[in-house]
């Protein structure tokens, strides 16, 4: 008993169940998945982008298309005046302030230096 063979007939519906959720694919490669040409599959997944059921995003070349993957809780994105953000204001340091530690280690490293004879 072999693999079921798979229905390659040109529907929005049949295109939207190859997709799998959260791949970008380009449109030729959608097209080479069903077994057609680019310019037959173009007009299908327009209308899957205009009902909403795929995203289209657009890269430097061709566009690609997402099948969104709903499975994934994404956080929510707060706003308002308690939002955290990824710019602050500059935290100044002050420079007269020495670090204790090193300033101890370079002394203690000197001494030995000292001590080892040539």
């Amino acid at each position: 008993m072999g693999r079921p063979r798979l229905d390659h007939t040109l529907s929005p519906e049949n295109v939207f169940s190859r997709m799998v959720p959260g791949r970008a694919y380009k449109s030729y490669k959608i097209a080479d998945k069903m077994r057609v040409r680019n310019a037959a599959i173009l007009p299908i997944l327009k209308v899957l982008v205009a009902k909403g059921l795929i995203e289209e995003r657009q890269t430097n070349t061709t566009p690609r298309y997402v099948r969104p993957d709903f499975t994934v809780k994404r956080p929510a994105v707060v706003t308002g005046p308690g939002a955290p953000s990824v710019a602050s204001y500059r935290i100044p340091i002050s420079p007269p302030r020495v670090i204790t530690d090193y300033e101890r280690e370079i002394q203690r490293r000197q001494e030995l230096c000292m001590m080892v004879r040539r």
